[in-house]
């Protein structure tokens, strides 16, 4: 071809579409029948009739007469504690049984009513001590009486104030329901002592 494209051989064109079927591959021969070998049976000897099983289940034993219950054995006495019967045993040492009576002898008791009226007289003075007094007189002074009014006030106030809060105004709603829950149950208590009755 001449012009522009005579430098360039021609691409193959596309595949056809049908192409030609491939040569076919020569058979392979077949293979040789295996001969089939005739098995020869042998007959079974007879079987031997089996001996029958011995019953060795053994005989039902005879139910043993019900054991009389044992009585009861009495419980021993409660031992006490080691520590207890000591204690006891100290209780009645000769030195402690001294001591108890000693403590009851006539002079000790008349000492120890002496050191009772002695205390009294002491105590008797001290309400009589010039500080005493006048922390007395202090106490009913009336600005110490208008302040412990105030005082007082001040403290009912501040409860009516703690009255309306809210849980404890919860409270009291809740101490409410259980008073209304009682007396309900109550009445329904005494509805059926009567209807018993």
């Amino acid at each position: 071809s001449s012009g522009i494209n005579a430098e360039w051989p021609l691409r193959p064109g596309p595949p056809a579409k049908n192409p030609a079927p491939p040569a076919a591959k020569p058979a392979t021969p077949a293979k040789k029948a295996a001969t089939p070998v005739e098995k020869v049976l042998t007959p079974k000897p007879p079987s031997s009739p089996k001996p029958k099983k011995e019953d060795k289940s053994k005989p039902a034993t005879p139910v043993k007469p019900a054991t009389p219950a044992k009585a009861a054995t009495p419980a021993k006495p409660a031992t006490p504690a080691k520590g207890k019967l000591k204690h006891q045993r100290n209780l009645q040492h000769p030195q402690r049984l001294k001591h108890h009576r000693s403590l009851q002898h006539p002079r000790r008791l008349k000492h120890q009513r002496s050191l009772q009226h002695l205390r009294r007289l002491k105590h008797q003075r001290s309400l009589q001590h010039p500080r005493k007094l006048k922390h007395q007189r202090n106490l009913q002074h009336p600005q110490r009486l208008k302040h412990h009014r105030s005082l007082q006030h001040l403290r009912r106030l501040k409860h009516q104030q703690n009255l309306q809060h809210p849980r404890s105004l919860q409270h009291q709603q809740k101490l409410k329901h259980q008073r209304s829950r009682q007396h309900l149950r109550s009445l329904q208590n005494q509805r059926y002592q009567k209807s018993e009755g």
